[in-house]
């Protein structure tokens, strides 16, 4: 298939001498080098070109804003800056960089990724899933915990739906195992009970109780030793050993579950 006269060419790929043409998605023409493709792409396989025929002309389901950007890592010249370009077109390069295998771009677009991991949890995590980088699943699985279970189920690929649901069951049910490891019953000062009860413990378990309640599930996991602070400081709690060892425990314990059910725990990613 060649070009007809009203085609549309990428004005930064359009050698005279180019020997094939990419046509992306929306019907731009990039008039290109196989030696190029072939030495910067390992999962780009052009069809096999005659002597005698004319230009071969590919049809990519990548948009023309992809593209544009994707062959720029395929040829010897600077890398494009895409550090502010928008988070979809990001997100589309990315993807192309993986089911080409561009390396130089695949790299590129894994640092930038990262970046969006607080403002779009759900694509980088479909990502991340996809294409295998655990440590970065691991970071934006729980920025999703919270969000509607439809919506996040649309987004990631159906492989994974089992993975995701293990584990936004596991931190839904996070707040009843924190509150279940120490119960509400008064504190004596002395090992022998014979001390009046220590009523300081059970107002600081009613704070600590009120907080995992009223914070959001994220939000436990970056303000646990501080939701403990706090509730100490409010009821006094240093004024009694046994209180604060209790507290002490309860914390550590506490740290330990939110920094435990990681995605990948429930994952093959």
């Amino acid at each position: 298939m060649s070009p007809s006269d009203d085609t549309v060419i990428c004005s930064l790929f359009n050698a005279k001498d180019a020997d094939i043409i990419i046509r992306s998605f929306d019907g731009i023409h990039f008039r290109v080098y196989r030696r190029d493709l072939e030495a910067y792409s390992e999962g780009f396989v052009a069809p096999p070109c005659g002597n005698n025929s004319p230009i071969e002309t590919v049809q990519l389901s990548e948009t023309s804003g992809v593209l544009k950007l994707l062959l720029q890592f395929m040829r010897k010249q600077r890398q494009p800056d895409i550090k502010d370009i928008e988070f979809e077109l990001l997100a589309d390069l990315a993807e192309a960089a993986e089911k080409y295998e561009v390396y130089a771009a695949i790299q590129l677009c894994n640092i930038y990724m990262r970046n969006g991991v607080s403002e779009h949890p759900l694509q980088v995590l479909s990502y991340a899933t996809k294409h295998g980088y655990a440590d970065l699943a691991n970071e934006c699985a729980i920025h999703t915990i919270g969000m509607d279970v439809k919506q996040v189920l649309r987004c990631l690929p159906p492989n994974v739906h089992v993975s995701w649901l293990q584990f936004h069951l596991r931190w839904q049910n996070l707040p009843h195992e924190l509150l279940r490891y120490k119960s509400a019953i008064q504190c004596r000062r002395r090992a022998d009970g014979s001390s009046p009860p220590c009523t300081q413990w059970s107002e600081f378990y009613a704070r600590v109780a009120e907080s995992f309640a009223r914070k959001g599930l994220k939000a436990l996991r970056l303000q646990m030793s501080s939701i403990f602070l706090d509730a100490e400081n409010a009821t006094d709690l240093s004024d009694c050993s046994k209180c604060m060892s209790l507290a002490n425990a309860w914390r550590n314990h506490a740290v330990s579950l939110v920094n435990h059910p990681k995605y990948t725990t429930f994952s093959e990613c």
